[in-house]
């Protein structure tokens, strides 16, 4: 997708730069209505979408808070209850990028109840979050309710996009599919109702605080 940038000042000095194309585009997610997963080889009828690698953490205080609230989770709406009890929900990975991520089992996150759970499929962690009448943001790790929202910081300057296959590193290269490429050939994730802009404002506040995004928002027109 081309890009069209929005630059925007904040009044402490950093500059946020912002992908108009992406934010004004009607992406959204696709997961169990044709979505591809990531893997070498697509497979709709797994329904894993982008979760068969499991989900890394931001750092170990979200490790602590993603641990405590798989342990908390109600055993009847999660499909992997009892591997969660027996060894936890996480583990160490080695990465340049994270330290701990979540348990991949039988192929995908611990997380993820699959087709046919009795309680319902996707994630449990989303699901024990509707439960408890709480925002996802606030149970789920950071790497999954930002998707598809790709966050850059440096010294200069912040860019918010869309992901690039690019992103992915080496397992970019091989994935079959990448939802936010519009010449996917699996399924096209481009058919939302409202654009990013206004589906994801829950997540983009969240990102961005109030006031930036208001003044994102006005900036798109």
């Amino acid at each position: 997708m081309d890009s069209e940038w929005i630059e925007i000042p904040t009044d402490d000095g950093e500059v946020w730069s912002f992908d108009r194309r992406f934010l004004e585009s009607n992406w959204t997610c696709i997961w169990d209505r044709g979505c591809g997963g990531i893997a070498e080889t697509s497979d709709v009828e797994a329904q894993l979408g982008c979760c068969s690698v499991g989900a890394e953490m931001l750092d170990d205080d979200e490790a602590m808070r993603i641990a405590a609230l798989g342990a908390s989770l109600d055993p009847a709406t999660t499909q992997f209850a009892t591997d969660i009890e027996a060894g936890g929900s996480l583990r160490r990975i080695d990465s340049d990028r994270a330290t701990w991520a979540t348990r991949v089992v039988d192929g995908a996150c611990i997380f993820l109840n699959r087709p046919g759970f009795a309680a319902g499929s996707g994630c449990a962690l989303h699901i024990g979050s509707a439960t408890a009448e709480d925002s996802h943001i606030d149970w789920k790790p950071s790497i999954c309710w930002q998707l598809p929202i790709k966050v850059e910081r440096t010294e200069e300057q912040n860019t918010l996009r869309g992901w690039l296959r690019t992103d992915w590193g080496s397992e970019g290269e091989s994935m079959a599919y990448c939802c936010t490429e519009r010449d996917s050939t699996i399924a096209d994730a481009f058919v939302g109702d409202a654009p990013v802009i206004d589906s994801l404002r829950g997540e983009l506040e969240a990102l961005l605080g109030e006031s930036l995004f208001v003044r994102l928002k006005d900036a798109l027109g």
